[in-house]
């Protein structure tokens, strides 16, 4: 029986581990304990050191093992401090919009709230600043992210002269406030109207367009043509199969500050030859089949990749 302080007795089953000292530390292990509770293990050890549990239940509160893991509600803790659920740290709490939680370098744990204002960026310096409005990725500021633009048609436009027109849904209209290169991909389909007299031909061109500018590296050329049936009677009929090809752009530029419209266009090259009209064409996604043959149900699809530079 060790009595501590004004009015207050504990009792201890003294074991041959136990020791109350004068100074009314209590030693496990030790002769020299040199705190209240002061708990040694031997070297060769492999019980646990502490624990803290309930009657029936299996998993411990709190347990301290042999090589110095901490586990809260873990029988076998696997790091120097394992728990079984989600710790709070009131230190930590974040405001409304959440945060991040950072080290410093000595390790000690900090949190960076989100602001709110998604046109805000983290930088290098661990703060949170606004897209610089000009200068370019080596301007010394905060390099605009990588922009990416897309469009799509499931329609179709009848292309029947050498005017370049323009396919519904491929046009992409943008601003930007930096140098980037553009990246250009556009891929969708054309498909023969057999309407000519040259037996399902169409000479086909399509285009991308800057700013109505042809893009001269980003020129396609097709030529639709049918299969030819022969009979064993009357020889060579002609050609008959309504065909579908896809066209397929890959294309670059570099942009300064400025907007720009890109736009996808199709043109027949040319319409007749020798007195004999060629074939006019569908260009497009093929969502919905224009003359009832050969139905494709597929999109036309134009996308424009910008990065600093």
């Amino acid at each position: 029986m060790q009595k501590i302080g004004s009015g207050i007795t504990i009792s201890f089953l003294l074991k041959a581990w136990t020791l109350i000292s004068l100074a009314q530390n209590v030693g496990v292990g030790t002769l020299t304990p040199q705190a209240r509770l002061h708990v040694q293990i031997p070297a060769t050890f492999t019980n646990p050191a502490f624990i803290v549990g309930k009657d029936g239940v299996a998993i411990p509160y709190m347990i301290i093992t042999a090589d110095g893991k901490v586990g809260i509600g873990v029988a076998n803790p696997v790091r120097i401090l394992h728990v079984a659920d989600t710790p709070r740290f009131n230190s930590l709490a974040s405001g409304p919009n959440g945060a991040l939680v950072l080290s410093n370098p000595l390790g000690d744990l900090y949190k960076l709230d989100f602001p709110g204002d998604p046109s805000l960026f983290l930088s290098g310096a661990g703060t949170w600043v606004a897209p610089p409005s000009g200068g370019g990725g080596g301007g010394g500021g905060v390099a605009e992210p990588v922009l990416v633009y897309t469009d799509t048609a499931t329609g179709n436009v009848l292309i029947s002269s050498t005017t370049w027109t323009t396919i519904p849904g491929l046009s992409i209209t943008f601003t930007v406030a930096d140098t980037y290169m553009a990246i250009i991909l556009t891929r969708g389909f054309i498909q023969d109207n057999i309407t000519g007299n040259l037996d399902d031909l169409s000479p086909v061109q399509v285009a991308v367009f800057k700013n109505n500018q042809i893009m001269t590296n980003g020129i396609e050329v097709k030529e639709l043509g049918g299969t030819p049936i022969h009979d064993p009677l009357f020889g060579y009929l002609g050609m008959w199969t309504q065909l579908v090809r896809s066209w397929n752009i890959h294309t670059f530029d570099y942009l300064l500050p400025g907007t720009y419209t890109f736009d996808v266009r199709a043109r027949m090259y040319v319409t007749s030859f020798g007195g004999s009209t060629f074939d006019s064409f569908y260009a497009g996604g093929m969502g919905s089949n224009p003359t009832g043959l050969n139905y494709v149900d597929a999109e036309a699809t134009l996308i424009i990749l910008l990065i600093p530079v």
